[in-house]
């Protein structure tokens, strides 16, 4: 009878424990949000970028889609994404029109700027993924000038 009151004691002892680090592991899990990138060419000119960036170059009328993953929190809310420039550049971009207009980006918080988030237009597709699209017009490529 003793022995079976000790291995009783033991086994709740070890339910607990597990109980304990399974919720503790719980509390750590990490969350994913997910991007969609559509960048949008309505010019007609071709949009190129320097090496690395090679995956945002577009076509005249075109439109190309860039997926990222990004770490995140519980809620998935739309400030809480960086634009993909961010992530693959050292913050100055230069995006060439038939590369011979330039275009230099490097003030995130220039209203034309590729890199600033806000400056794209918000759509929740599900609760942890969201599209962007920044539309590239030719009011930009008047804005450009001609690269060195």
């Amino acid at each position: 009878m003793l022995q079976k009151t000790t291995w009783t004691h033991y086994f709740l002892i070890g339910l607990i424990i597990s109980l304990t680090l399974t919720m503790n592991s719980c509390a750590k899990v990490a969350y994913a949000q997910f991007g969609k990138f559509y960048f949008v060419n309505n010019t007609n000119h071709r949009i190129t970028y320097d090496k690395g960036l090679e995956a945002f170059n577009v076509g005249p009328n075109e439109t190309i889609i860039v997926s990222q993953i990004q770490d995140s929190g519980k809620s998935v809310i739309q400030s809480s994404y960086i634009s993909p420039f961010l992530l693959r550049s050292n913050g100055l971009i230069t995006i060439r029109f038939d590369n011979n207009k330039c275009l230099i980006d490097e003030k995130r918080g220039d209203p034309h700027s590729v890199m600033d988030i806000s400056n794209y237009i918000p759509e929740k597709i599900d609760k942890r993924t969201y599209k962007f699209t920044y539309t590239f017009t030719e009011a930009d490529y008047n804005r450009a000038v001609t690269c060195p």
